[in-house]
């Protein structure tokens, strides 16, 4: 079973929740609701809500409360999204100009503050203290990360470690939070909980490290935004860690330079692109992301068909996302 065949069959849940993102939408501000809707239905495809639909139906929980919970996920990765866009100048999003061009990065930030606030006053009005604590801590880890990454852009030594800490908190964090929602609807146990958390996690490093390496190669017209945009934002990922830690002195210092430079051209890409090329730095990031897509259905491997199934299909989709 792939991708496309999970969300069909789990078609109507995803409308449950997209039909609770436009009433949350909901204010005597129109403005928010455009800015907001511009981006969410902008070909979104939803992968937390599903994480956290098949996570809460593996667990047999049935009630209409999980589409609730999953919108509050949406709204929070849509404003990391409208803040990332104004911190990185970013111009377009899955092929469309960024809310920041269109309508500026003041109206843009607020936008993004007022989904924040949205989920916190959706999850406390729903009333589950401890869905409340594990959202709380992964949208201040996300904070965390937004900062480390910060810290860490054109920074060439960056290791693999600090790299997979800003993976973690920036994109992985929300995506374990949704698998373990899912376990604590469904009354899952102390250690079921973990290990749908540790899922969650494993499958969020193996989704960006993918969607880093990706950059490097698909056309624009594929990604919908420039391809090599980290490199030309001087953000540091995995097929640059690699092929910096293979480099020798001179390499390194061939390496920096192009990093470094203040405006990077189109030709400096392809310089840049050729190394990692030539020392098969892709293929070792992605063999990084099948090692932990290979954890994240260890993880699941208590949990029953058919979601089992399902769990392992999204795990699959990760990594060939890069065909």
């Amino acid at each position: 079973m792939n991708f496309k065949e999970i969300q069909k069959l789990f078609e109507k849940d995803l409308e449950y929740v997209n039909e609770e993102i436009k009433k949350s939408l909901d204010s005597p501000i129109s403005f928010i609701g455009k800015v907001a809707s511009y981006l969410i239905e902008s070909g979104g495809k939803r992968f937390r809500p599903l994480v956290l639909v098949l996570s809460s139906r593996a667990f047999g929980y049935t009630d209409s409360r999980m589409f609730s919970i999953a919108s509050t996920l949406e709204f929070i990765h849509t404003a990391t999204l409208l803040h990332d866009d104004v911190v990185d100048y970013a111009e377009l999003r899955r092929g469309q100009p960024t809310a920041n061009i269109l309508w500026g990065n003041e109206a843009t930030v607020l936008v993004g503050d007022f989904l924040l606030a949205r989920s916190f006053l959706k999850l406390v009005q729903d009333g589950d203290l401890e869905i409340l604590d594990c959202v709380s801590k992964a949208t201040t880890k996300m904070a965390e990360g937004e900062i480390l990454q910060l810290l860490k852009t054109n920074e060439p030594k960056t290791t693999e470690e600090e790299y997979l800490d800003v993976v973690y908190s920036k994109t992985a964090v929300l995506i374990s939070a949704a698998a373990e929602i899912g376990a604590i609807l469904g009354g899952g146990n102390r250690e079921e909980k973990i290990r749908m958390r540790e899922f969650g996690k494993n499958l969020g490093i193996a989704f960006q490290i993918v969607d880093d390496t990706i950059d490097y190669l698909v056309d624009d017209q594929t990604m919908g935004k420039t391809r090599g945009q980290d490199f030309y934002d001087g953000k540091v990922t995995l097929p640059f860690i690699y092929a910096y830690s293979m480099a020798d002195n001179n390499e390194k210092i061939y390496l920096e330079e192009l990093f470094l430079k203040d405006e990077k051209s189109k030709d400096d890409f392809e310089k840049i692109f050729d190394h990692l090329s030539r020392v098969n730095a892709f293929e070792e990031s992605f063999k990084r992301a099948k090692e932990f897509a290979r954890l994240a259905k260890e993880n699941v491997d208590f949990i029953k068909e058919p979601y089992r199934e399902y769990l392992l299909a999204l795990v699959d989709y990760t990594i060939e996302r890069k065909l």
